[in-house]
């Protein structure tokens, strides 16, 4: 545990001197507390809110998406002390819009490391950016509700809790939503079972 704790310490301090971006007029890269965590959250991109504040999910989006997880049982709190939490790009992109492919060339290679260096069981991929970077080529209507085996982990999908997602706003697509949920909620009470037992457990 320690070792992986060093890892990513060192990593983050290689990605605060990063400036591959030279378009960007702030580096101010975000991070979550490090925590030696089974569990994987992997959002898009950080907003001005968590520029500012210096944590991850701490604008709007971050409270719809804190609230979907309340429905389960899990409190912030609980996730914040418990999960580690992290996005594809690390630094504000001035707003927010998706990021470009020179953006996600340059920041990938820090995402896959730190899933390395934690080697999770489970991955939450947040939006259709994080999704893509995990699963390749989908369609958001392809994976939500679903589960996935990546290399080591468990991958279970959720959209971007963002307001401006008109994707929620279908009944059906909410129902995938709340499918997803149920299956996080399910895997968090069996976290002991090997990988392959939960992933049957929550294959339908």
């Amino acid at each position: 545990m320690a070792v992986s704790i060093l890892s990513i310490k060192k990593l983050i301090n290689k990605i605060k001197k990063c400036r591959k971006c030279s378009h960007l007029k702030n580096y101010k890269p975000v991070f979550s507390p490090i925590i030696n965590a089974n569990i994987l959250i992997i959002g898009q991109s950080p907003g001005k809110k968590e520029k500012e504040i210096g944590l991850p999910f701490v604008g709007s989006a971050g409270k719809k998406l804190f609230s979907w997880f309340k429905e389960i049982g899990l409190q912030e709190e609980k996730i914040r002390k418990e999960f580690y939490i992290t996005q594809v790009i690390k630094c504000y992109l001035g707003s927010n819009r998706t990021p470009k492919e020179i953006e996600l060339r340059n920041c990938l290679s820090y995402l896959y490391s730190e899933i390395e260096f934690l080697n999770p069981q489970v991955i939450i991929p947040i939006g259709i950016v994080a999704i893509k970077v995990i699963l390749g080529e989908k369609k958001i209507d392809e994976v939500i509700g679903k589960t996935f085996r990546w290399k080591n982990s468990l991958v279970i999908p959720l959209p971007h809790p963002s307001g401006a997602n008109v994707w929620l706003n279908k009944k059906k697509n909410q129902k995938k939503l709340k499918k997803a949920l149920k299956k996080i909620k399910i895997i968090l009470k069996q976290q002991t079972l090997p990988l392959k037992n939960l992933s049957e457990l929550v294959k339908k």
